[in-house]
């Protein structure tokens, strides 16, 4: 099934269109990892990024962002030294 454009999800107030006939199932969460680098190491340093307005995002910008940071923390401090925890889980 094709990605839907962004626009599609601009206003998130709105109940969603759930037809029974044309949802089969639970659509497959696309991110394989939740926890990187290090999980059981003890670090000194704890970076916590909070959203402040609500907002939809959708899996595979979720999964870009993860990826994108796993990159960067492992090529710059190896892997490990950091723990890279994704806490949100797409619905």
């Amino acid at each position: 099934m094709p990605l839907r454009p962004g626009h599609c999800y601009r206003h998130f107030g709105t109940p969603p269109y759930t037809r029974k006939e044309y949802i089969k199932s639970i659509p497959q969460v696309q991110i394989p990892k939740f926890d990187m680098g290090n999980t059981r190491g003890n670090f000194d340093l704890t970076v916590k990024v909070i959203v402040q307005l609500p907002g939809q995002i959708r899996m595979n910008a979720l999964e870009a962002a993860r990826l994108a940071a796993y990159r960067y923390l492992n090529k710059k401090i190896g892997e490990s030294n950091f723990h890279l925890k994704l806490v949100t889980y797409p619905h």
